[in-house]
């Protein structure tokens, strides 16, 4: 059976080289490449691959948002996130978000391909070196949030929502999205209106309840 696969990584020559690598293998053919969230979706509906091989960190819209993104318009897509990062905050975020699976860039090309495998099949994946218990507690985080909390936000305000849980101030977000200090105000003012916090600190609370952030 071929599995097509769509790479996602800001890092041209990674996704060269692993790109390389798969093609050398049978049963592996890359139908797609981004270098970075942006336009995601387009190129999923245009290539339709099997599985989704996507960075963590990048430019823009980054590795986290672009899964919450991909999985919304595409429940079905699998996605397998293949990172340097072995921070627990990402993995929960990212098995929270929707990712099928969690692999380091670390790990050796047998393991990382038998991930690839384990993720086009439908199972779930994490790294031998992270703690088991981030993957259920994740999926639990994702159960646990109700409809009209994170659904209820704009997308815009998901991005935002995503930075701010991250620690970024107005400014940074001004900058990071090319909007105004007061755009970023305004959206950060509807977020808590709609989640029903009055603080950054109730909404950090609120996020890692939720195992979108460690509290």
């Amino acid at each position: 059976m071929m599995v097509s696969v769509a790479l996602v990584d800001d890092h041209r020559v990674f996704r060269e080289a692993f790109r390389t690598l798969l093609m050398s293998m049978a049963g592996f053919s890359v139908v797609g490449e981004a270098g970075g969230g942006e336009g995601i979706c387009a190129m999923f509906e245009a290539s339709k691959p099997d599985v989704v091989v996507m960075d963590v960190a990048m430019p823009g819209a980054d590795g986290l948002s672009t899964v919450r993104t991909l999985v919304e318009r595409h429940p079905s897509a699998k996605i397998l996130m293949l990172s340097a990062y072995s921070v627990p905050d990402y993995v929960a975020r990212a098995f929270a978000a929707g990712a099928t699976g969690y692999a380091l860039k670390s790990q050796g090309t047998e393991e990382v391909i038998a991930a690839l495998s384990a993720v086009s099949r439908g199972d779930k994946y994490l790294a031998p070196d992270l703690p088991s218990s981030l993957m259920a507690a994740s999926a639990r985080a994702r159960r646990d949030v109700a409809p009209g909390q994170l659904d209820g936000l704009s997308h815009r305000e998901r991005e935002i929502f995503d930075l701010v849980i991250r620690g970024l101030s107005n400014a940074s977000i001004s900058e990071r999205l090319s909007i105004s200090v007061k755009t970023v105000e305004t959206h950060r003012a509807n977020i808590n209106r709609k989640l029903a916090v009055h603080s950054s600190a109730q909404l950090l609370r609120f996020a890692a309840l939720r195992g979108l952030v460690s509290e």
